[in-house]
């Protein structure tokens, strides 16, 4: 037999799971965060790695960049040479 007594602890029991769970949860992500900003200060990413180059590109003339030589900043990948086996001729 379910009676109001019953109602009102099933209440307070969801109440406080929900209580302890958002604890949990706020712990979980508190933990979260405190992780990936270590890594973020162990291994910064390239983005902010390189961030105050790119400020200094703003200030470089357009003459300069003009006189930039294709090497200098090239990134095609090279080729890559085999040494080719030699084949017998058979006739």
């Amino acid at each position: 037999m379910y009676e109001a007594d019953d109602e009102e602890a099933d209440r307070i029991y969801e109440a406080v799971d929900a209580a302890i769970d958002e604890r949990r949860r706020a712990k979980r992500e508190a933990r979260e965060r405190d992780v990936a900003d270590k890594l973020l200060k162990e291994r910064p990413t390239i983005q902010s790695q390189f961030a105050d180059l790119k400020r200094g590109l703003a200030d470089m003339s357009e003459n300069d960049w003009h006189n930039l030589r294709a090497s200098d900043c090239s990134l095609a990948p090279r080729p890559l040479l085999l040494p080719q086996a030699q084949v017998a001729d058979s006739s």
